[in-house]
């Protein structure tokens, strides 16, 4: 399929930084093995059309005495065309694509720096992002709900 550049999805990356990237192979403590992955929605003032996402990732494993703990923290800036609150359902869609987006680029980005590390290439695995926001929202729901409020819906 031929792609129109001319006519750009709805969801576009800008920009993104990582703000944390560590990685401790034999850690004194090891951590247990899991993966704990944290995605954060934050519109910008007065701007339907941009967003940011930070995406905080912890990641414990080994193979044998090859053990390691890693922590990752990227923030990505977006642009939803059209405006994401300009229709039911667009925040969520833009929270999931722009979670997803920085993912893909946290596995790639951790398993080229980790390739030569002590612990050998660590590939982060597979996730549903849309199964993580979904988490998100059910936590700021459970809390929001505890302190007698109703969380607001992404973007509102």
């Amino acid at each position: 399929m031929k792609v129109n550049l001319e006519s750009p999805p709805e969801c576009i990356l800008e920009d993104y930084r990582i703000a944390a990237f560590q990685l401790l192979t034999k850690p004194r403590k090891p951590a247990s093995s899991g993966l704990d992955v944290e995605c954060l929605f934050c519109p910008e003032k007065d701007a339907d059309e941009r967003y940011s996402v930070r995406l905080g990732i912890s990641y414990a494993g080994g193979r044998g005495k090859k053990t390691f703990s890693l922590r990752v923290v990227v923030n990505g800036y977006f642009q939803w065309r059209g405006g994401y609150r300009q229709k039911e359902g667009n925040a969520f869609l833009a929270w999931v694509n722009g979670g997803t987006i920085l993912y893909g680029l946290v596995r790639a980005t951790v398993s080229e720096l980790t390739a030569s590390s002590e612990c050998g290439r660590v590939v982060l695995p597979t996730v549903m992002m849309v199964d993580i926001v979904r988490a998100q929202i059910n936590a700021a729901m459970g809390s929001k709900g505890e302190a007698g409020a109703t969380a607001p819906s992404p973007g509102k």
